[in-house]
């Protein structure tokens, strides 16, 4: 299986602040390998994906494809993981929220319910 060269863990892991999973009415500290998702899941399948500008550039694909390469190039991403893609698309195929294209160098918002 793929394994994941990680950086330090940052505060937060979360573009909007968050880095904290409930658990049985508890807060626990979210892993790793959440955080990534957790990242990627907000970036795809936020409302207002439309009002970001550089994403929606990267969104020229019809079926809303995003190279998970350009993913792994944001700052956020690069604090939170070396980008070794195959990696990294093997994690975010774990998010029901997300799906990873069959050659695992794409990523879209499921389009599955979570």
């Amino acid at each position: 299986s793929a394994e994941l060269v990680l950086q330090g863990e940052e505060e937060g892991g979360r573009h909007d602040g968050g880095g904290k999973a409930p658990i049985g009415g508890q807060l626990r500290r979210m892993t790793l390998l959440e955080k990534i998702c957790t990242q990627v899941e907000w970036y795809l399948t936020r409302r207002d994906v439309a009002g970001d500008g550089f994403l929606m550039e990267q969104l020229t694909d019809p079926d809303g494809w995003v190279p998970i390469s350009t993913l792994c190039a944001f700052p956020r991403m690069r604090k939170l993981c070396h980008p070794q893609l195959a990696a990294v698309a093997h994690v975010l195929s774990h998010s029901p929220r997300l799906q990873v294209s069959d050659d695992k160098s794409s990523v879209r918002a499921s389009r599955q319910p979570a």
